[in-house]
């Protein structure tokens, strides 16, 4: 079986905490230099999981948008033809796999947009905690 890469969970106390842990690292090293360059790299993770975890958003919504779309001009192609013909039929295995991807694609939105949700709450956190200091 394949290794699967999984992210870290994300949710406003993990993110919390990993700002919280960066800062204190920053803090025992003293210099300013090492503190702008640890601050930068930390932030260059985030922004490229938030942009991996937006981009993926995005795909998934246009994806099904694309699915039911081909689901949808195959019943039109399946109610135009003559009754019977192999077109018909056809367009009536079009339509089948068409809804099964479009189930399909419908679980990973909302796996999907779990994530997202929980990247715009961290934001949100994080937003509050710069405020806050």
């Amino acid at each position: 079986m394949a290794n699967v890469l999984r992210m870290p969970e994300m949710n406003e106390a993990t993110t919390a905490a990993t700002v919280m842990a960066s800062e204190e690292t920053s803090n025992r090293k003293g210099s300013s230099a090492m503190k702008h360059s640890m601050n930068s790299a930390h932030q260059n993770t985030r922004v490229d999981y938030e942009q991996a975890i937006t981009d993926s958003y995005d795909a998934a919504i246009m994806m099904q948008h694309c699915i039911d779309d081909l689901g949808a001009l195959f019943v039109a192609i399946k109610d135009a033809a003559t009754d019977g013909s192999n077109l018909q039929r056809l367009a009536g295995v079009g339509q089948y796999l068409a809804d099964d991807w479009s189930g399909m694609n419908q679980a990973n939105v909302e796996k999907i947009s779990v994530v997202y949700e929980q990247l715009k709450a961290a934001r949100r956190q994080v937003k509050r905690m710069e405020v806050a200091a």
